[in-house]
């Protein structure tokens, strides 16, 4: 009978907080543990737990940032060809130099200058009256524009046409160059208008969407396991996002479209990650053991990560085969050092130093 109350008060005991006398890990190891270690380390969660939310979400913001660079990158990769063809059609005579002030226009070219006339559309440059503007309409043009001595005619694919004077545009800009020099501007201009939109949409539309899950996540989580904290949540749906990225680009290389396909990634990983981050620790449990972080696990996934952006940069034909290759492989390798650094860490504790089996 003694034996049988020392048996449940045993069971009973709280779980010990931080095993390896770890409070909590630097913002080093888990930077450097961010990028990889989600993807399979049930224990990254847990230690992640440990800091505030706010570091969740500056990592999440960098590794964003680091996702919209490398779509920038590839979105304008045709835009450093364009300014030399721009460089080459100027110096060549094929586009002429405009020049705009006091509401009147001067071309550089012989004149009237036809850019584009194929039945369909209808681009003229022409300052000595022989075009007035009518033609776009007259001529059954899907679209066009036509610069004259004092105005701008356009007509778009929609059927909507236009004439602005000249002088109107002088009130915004004093003096137009339409040169070489104001083209590359418009190319640089657009670059930064990709990154913008890829900016909002990578960085502060996921940060939101991440946040606004969080909350029903966090109330549906409250409902099975009391005095989980928001905070708790989000920062592992943050780090959870990460292989869920991972895991729509693999689906996508191969064309594996699921409608809400990140979602779903996310969710899942999410749960995992939540039962390694706030369950009740058991000894020995995959779950949630109580182990050490390993940060340096993190560099066998580097060579993934290179793979994966050049993959995404320059789309190799047969890139769907490596990234996935790559991608087993190093989630293989990581379970095996995994297991065995947790195999260690046990025999170096000791059994006596472990938590009670319930």
């Amino acid at each position: 009978m003694n034996e049988n109350i020392e048996i449940v008060k045993k069971e009973a005991l709280p779980a010990v907080e931080n095993v390896d006398g770890q409070e909590q890990p630097s913002l080093g190891e888990l930077y450097l543990a961010g990028p990889v270690l989600p993807i399979c380390s049930p224990s990254f969660y847990r230690h992640a737990a440990k800091r505030p939310a706010f570091t969740a979400l500056v990592f999440f913001v960098l590794f964003s940032l680091v996702v919209t660079v490398l779509h920038t990158v590839r979105a304008t990769a045709d835009f450093g060809d364009a300014r030399q063809v721009i460089d080459e059609a100027f110096a060549g005579g094929r586009i002429p130099a405009v020049i705009v002030e006091d509401g009147i226009a001067t071309v550089d070219a012989p004149q009237p200058y036809v850019a584009v006339d194929n039945g369909q559309s209808l681009i003229v440059l022409d300052t000595t009256g022989v075009y007035t503007g009518r033609e776009l309409l007259d001529g059954g043009y899907e679209s066009g524009l036509i610069l004259t001595k004092d105005a701008v005619y356009s007509f778009d694919d929609e059927g909507r046409f236009q004439q602005t004077s000249l002088r109107d545009l002088n009130l915004l800009f004093p003096t137009i160059h339409f040169n070489a020099g104001l083209v590359k501007r418009l190319v640089n201009l657009a670059q930064v208008f990709v990154f913008a939109g890829l900016f909002f949409w990578h960085v502060i539309f996921r940060t939101i969407y991440i946040i606004l899950l969080g909350l029903g996540v966090w109330s549906a989580t409250s409902l099975a396991k009391k005095q989980v904290s928001y905070s708790a949540v989000l920062i592992t749906g943050f780090y959870a996002a990460i292989p869920a990225l991972y895991g729509e680009y693999l689906m996508g290389r191969i064309d594996a479209y699921v409608f809400l396909l990140f979602t779903l990634l996310l969710l899942i990983i999410w749960t995992v990650g939540l039962v390694a981050a706030v369950g009740t620790r058991r000894a020995g449990d995959v779950l949630r053991g109580e182990r050490t972080l390993r940060a340096w696990r993190a560099l066998i996934g580097i060579p993934m990560l290179v793979i994966f952006a050049l993959d995404f940069l320059y789309q190799w034909d047969r890139g769907p085969l490596i990234v996935w290759v790559t991608a087993a492989v190093t989630v293989a390798v990581l379970l095996i050092v995994g297991y065995l650094t947790g195999i260690r860490r046990e025999e170096q504790l000791g059994p006596e130093k472990l938590l009670p089996r319930s």
